[in-house]
């Protein structure tokens, strides 16, 4: 899986004049997702599914990592707003803490405490203070504009309670452990997440151990459990050297050939390990095109 220490993914969409927020089986995602996902304050499989397949279409993430990568630094509360969204790219967007305006002469900037980035002729703004997993609460241009804590040596790495406090081309990033369930630690070794054990690892291969993904972050092993993903998720492990929180094994979620648009409305995609068909046109988008939903 992917460095879950940094998220900087831009969410981009297109224009979208609907916002009727329907998932794929015609259900008003709305007044679902009080019943599914409220009552055991985890999304299911399948409310995994159809975020992937929202996001995408407003540009927010690839479906071919979704499952294997962008799940896993998502709260559940930021899930649940994707599929209250539906539709409407803007809420999409905001689910995340940004703020996209046209603006095709765009510029990275930093405008007090907010970083604006930019991306195929619109605006991206995201205040540091409160946006969805910030790496820190002051903006810094840095190869664009980043949330950071200041700049920083490689002395600098430490920790602050749970969260990771370390130095990335010479500015100081954020990382809360605790959001998956780990701890900080520091010591000989340096300055890292620790799920409690201290397993030595030098490759970026996954392996599922029961119902946890194992992968190596910082030098050592730590474990992520599929059942604080979602409610009926358990570990797979992909050809690939990748490994996933789904409901099966059938096809595989990560990598290339992970969707297609089977018609003009329609998308067969592989959510969790599981082929599944949704119809576009239902989910109040504009129909299916290059292997995902369009806006």
């Amino acid at each position: 899986m992917a460095n879950p220490g940094v998220v900087s993914l831009v969410w981009g969409c297109g224009d979208d004049a609907s916002t009727t927020k329907i998932d794929a089986s015609g259900t008003d995602v709305a007044a679902d997702v009080a019943g599914d996902v409220a009552m055991s304050g985890l999304p299911t499989a399948a409310d995994l599914g159809r975020a992937c397949v929202i996001a995408s279409a407003c540009g927010a993430i690839g479906l071919t990592d979704c499952f294997t990568d962008s799940l896993f630094t998502y709260y559940s509360e930021v899930v649940q707003c994707v599929l209250a969204a539906g539709s409407d790219c803007s809420a999409v967007q905001a689910c995340r803490g940004y703020t996209v305006t046209p603006d095709p002469a765009c510029t990275p900037t930093c405008t007090g405490t907010t970083a604006v980035n930019c991306s195929g002729g619109n605006r991206y703004s995201f205040d540091c203070t409160t946006g969805f997993a910030s790496t820190g609460p002051t903006c810094q241009l840095s190869g664009g504009a980043q949330c950071t804590g200041g700049a920083c040596t490689a002395a600098d790495d430490i920790c602050d309670g749970t969260k990771l406090r370390s130095c990335s081309s010479s500015v100081l990033l954020d990382f809360d452990c605790g959001h998956f369930g780990w701890s900080c630690v520091s010591g000989a070794s340096g300055t890292r997440c620790s799920d409690g054990s201290a397993v030595a690892c030098s490759t970026f291969d996954e392996t599922c151990s029961g119902n946890q993904v194992v992968f190596c972050r910082n030098g050592f092993q730590v474990k992520r459990d599929c059942a604080a993903v979602a409610t009926g998720a358990t570990c797979y492990a992909q050809s690939n050297g990748r490994a996933y929180c789904g409901v099966g094994n059938a096809c595989e979620p990560g990598g290339s050939g992970v969707s297609t648009c089977t018609t003009a409305t329609t998308l067969s995609y592989c959510a969790g390990g599981v082929q599944q068909t949704f119809d576009c046109v239902a989910m109040g988008f504009s129909g299916c095109t290059s292997g995902r939903c369009a806006p």
